[in-house]
């Protein structure tokens, strides 16, 4: 196995957040259900645009890799 180190030497990616300062507003949960579902729709096409960021680095990454 590749030491992390090895395939990412320099510390370009943010330090991840700690899951326990994650915190849930309530003001959000009090909206009304269809200003909820827009909130929903725009965050999961947020996680998805994420996504195809993420696979497209990890090809990048692999493709690179292989090419070693």
């Amino acid at each position: 196995m590749i030491p992390y180190q090895e395939i990412f030497p320099f510390n370009h990616f943010p330090p991840i957040p700690d899951a326990s300062i994650a915190t849930i507003d309530m003001a959000d949960l009090q909206r009304p259900p269809k200003e909820r579902d827009s909130l929903t729709d725009s965050l999961q096409t947020n996680l998805l645009g994420m996504k195809r960021k993420i696979q497209t680095i990890l090809e990048k990454l692999t493709y690179e890799y292989d090419a070693l």
